[in-house]
């Protein structure tokens, strides 16, 4: 048996059984450690999704903070817009009352 894939024509049913049982080990052993490579990959990836995750709920709350600046700046500015009005109004009355 020089061939350990493809046993010789004329060997004993013992041989070509062990050479078919080396060869599903050869196979097998591929197969492990290519799945131990696949595992790998996944596990990295599985590690980027949960950094992109977390890098997603940062910008979230970066948002929600933003908004509620906004709102509150919004708000400001309406009660120094009201507060203007309400001013002019005074001032306008003291202006009349002058004359």
């Amino acid at each position: 048996m020089t061939d350990l894939e493809h046993p010789e024509p004329d060997s004993t049913l013992g041989e070509r059984l062990l050479v078919g049982v080396r060869n599903l080990w050869t196979r097998v052993a591929e197969l492990q450690k290519s799945q131990q490579t696949t595992d790998k990959v996944v596990a990295h990836q599985g590690q980027e999704i949960e950094s992109i995750r977390q890098e997603v709920l940062a910008l979230r709350k970066q948002i929600h903070g933003l908004k509620v600046s906004r709102g509150k700046a919004l708000a400001k500015n309406g009660r120094l817009i009201l507060a203007i009005h309400e001013a002019e109004r005074s001032l306008a009355d003291i202006v009349r009352r002058m004359n």
